[in-house]
């Protein structure tokens, strides 16, 4: 060490401040290199994910979504009652076995770039070769049924269906959701692995940051050092000469700048006793060295500036990759919240569409069914009267004892009763039916013209259920015009504020549900006396994933979601609450001029 620092203090000036600027750049490159190849590993893992598992995983729940509807169609199959109808689900069927079987082609596609790629995994393999035997053998299953209908098997058919098919069918479907299972477990894998990457990059960077500055500082005060030292000795002789002791001698051991003018110092000295004009030309050549030293410091300090720059500008581009990250977290997840909103509106529809056949033919029955029935009364009671008018009583005695054991009054005024219930649960089923086939319309591509009021009753149907027997509904409708939206859209946002009025209310209550309109706009009051909201929960209601319900109770995106849906609308839902006191949405919507 002694003699490293020997050889160092030997170096020119020059030198040693270039190894200690190449030593900080060196350092700062590693930084940027580092920052670079963390980067490109963060985007390999993205573009894994998003090229490949994802696209695959995608392929896969469209293959568990489209068998599950596959299912449904053979089982409407099996209960088809007209040959429309029987060829209606035939059609449906085959083209399911269609997209299953074109899904299934995107992911053998897909799985054998990853195998390239070795991203393809034992486990996945194995549950995709299981599911692919049974997807087969199903499918001979599904042609041996269809085949069966053909003939006009049906119960042979329903047999089949209700028996080995379905033990297949929920044997590839345990299959399919494992693979599913698999490429969560393999994103968030990827996620982890891209955390770890940027965690380890960042610890890196800071690391050499501090080294960089320490180091920075270490030259800084080397290089001050080997100056000042020597200048501090070289002003107390020069002080010593200016008092007039020609006899004094400046000591040095370096080979440096700094030693050189000890040296020319000493020999100004000694020159200075034989001529005063030397002297003063070596204190001119003192002084501009003097003024070198001093730019060169100047510089060492701007340099040092800089430095500190270039560690916030990281630091920000950091900062600028974790809030990227954040948005598209957020972004995903709304993707999937309305994905799974739409999926229940179809079902809905497709339940309404179902149920809303055999009750039309309810409908339609009864009041010929009591006609009848009325037509068959008079004509009994004109048999009474005959017999009562040609005193043939004795010949009908057998009838009329039998009359008596049947009770056959009571069994007049039961029928007429029995009737005007199947007519009134005809009537609230309907009614009912027309409910879910309002709220759920989520797939409009386009705007129409709607009546928001129909659209509260519709989403009031929905939840009647969930709300008797704790709250009490006041409607306070006026005569508001229709206007242009997205019915089910708007549904969904009713939806929304209604639960979160009834989850308010922790006993029993009252949400009050007014329109009135201005000449621009149209408004939807929903107001509860539940316990209502400070301000600073106010001010946060819209943000996603803000929630104050507790944990698995609430994702945090319903208002958010309702939120956008109203501003898509080109309107705005203004919130008033206070604790202990209940809350008021009042939704703002635009009228057509």
């Amino acid at each position: 060490m002694p003699s490293a620092h020997r050889k160092f203090r030997d170096f020119k000036l020059k030198t040693k401040q270039i190894i200690g600027v190449s030593v900080i750049l060196l350092l700062l490159s590693a930084i940027n290199v580092n920052s670079i190849f963390t980067m490109l590993d963060l985007r390999h893992e993205l573009e894994i994910a998003s090229t490949n598992s994802l696209p695959r995983a995608i392929s896969i729940s469209a293959v568990n979504y489209y068998s599950s509807n596959l299912r449904i169609a053979q089982l409407q199959l099996a209960i088809a009652k007209t040959d429309d109808e029987q060829k209606e689900h035939a059609e449906k069927i085959e083209s399911l076995i269609d997209q299953i079987n074109s899904s299934l082609d995107e992911y053998l596609i897909l799985r054998e770039e990853s195998e390239k790629s070795g991203l393809y995994s034992n486990s996945e393999q194995e549950l995709f070769t299981d599911f692919d035997a049974l997807w087969d053998e199903y499918q001979v299953l599904s042609i041996t049924c269809f085949r069966l209908f053909r003939e006009n098997k049906s119960e042979e058919a329903v047999k089949l269906l209700n028996g080995d098919a379905k033990i297949v069918f929920n044997a590839y479907s345990s299959k399919l959701t494992a693979m599913v299972s698999l490429y969560d477990q393999y994103l968030l894998e990827s996620v982890k692995r891209a955390t770890k990457s940027f965690t380890a990059a960042r610890e890196f960077t800071l690391s050499l940051l501090i080294i960089t500055v320490v180091f920075s500082v270490f030259m800084i005060i080397i290089i001050v050092r080997l100056v000042t030292v020597p200048v501090k000795r070289l002003e107390k002789a020069a002080q010593a000469v200016s008092e007039g002791d020609l006899w004094v001698n400046v000591k040095y051991s370096s080979k440096d700048e700094m030693g050189t003018l000890a040296k020319t110092f000493n020999t100004m000295i000694n020159s200075l006793r034989e001529a005063r004009e030397k002297t003063e030309e070596k204190s001119e050549k003192l002084r501009l060295q003097w003024e070198v030293l001093r730019e060169t410091n100047d510089e060492l300090q701007e340099k040092s500036v800089l430095l500190e720059q270039q560690k916030q500008q990281i630091e920000q581009k950091n900062m600028d990759l974790e809030a990227t990250l954040k948005q598209l977290k957020e972004a995903q997840n709304q993707i999937v919240q309305s994905e799974k909103m739409a999926s229940v509106g179809q079902l809905t529809a497709g339940i309404a569409h179902e149920i809303n056949n055999p009750i039309n033919f309810v409908s339609s029955n009864v009041k010929p069914l009591k006609r009848d029935i009325n037509d068959i009364v008079t004509v009994l009671k004109k048999y009474e009267e005959t017999i009562k008018e040609n005193n043939l009583d004795g010949k009908f005695k057998t009838v009329e004892q039998f009359k008596s054991e049947l009770e056959y009054e009571f069994v007049l005024e039961e029928i007429d009763t029995l009737l005007s219930g199947i007519e009134e649960g005809a009537r609230r089923t309907t009614d009912i039916v027309k409910g879910l086939r309002n709220f759920s319309r989520l797939d409009e591509d386009e705007k129409k013209l709607a009546d928001i009021q129909q659209g509260i009753e519709s989403t009031l149907m929905v939840l009647r259920n969930e709300l008797k027997n704790k709250v009490e509904i006041e409607k306070n409708f006026t005569n508001i015009p229709q206007i242009l939206c997205f019915p089910g859209k708007l549904n969904q946002v009713f939806l929304n504020i209604i639960q979160n009025a009834n989850q308010a209310i922790e006993e029993k209550g009252k949400i009050v549900i007014s329109t009135y309109n201005d000449t621009d706009w149209v408004y939807i009051s929903i107001k509860d006396d539940g316990k209502g909201m400070p301000q600073n929960v106010v001010n946060r209601i819209f943000e996603p994933f803000y929630t104050t319900k507790d944990v698995g109770k609430g994702t945090g995106l319903g208002l958010s979601i309702s939120f956008g849906i109203i501003k898509d609308h080109n309107g705005d839902i203004i919130v008033k609450s206070q604790p202990e006191k209940g809350s008021e949405f009042i939704i703002k919507l635009p009228m057509i001029h």
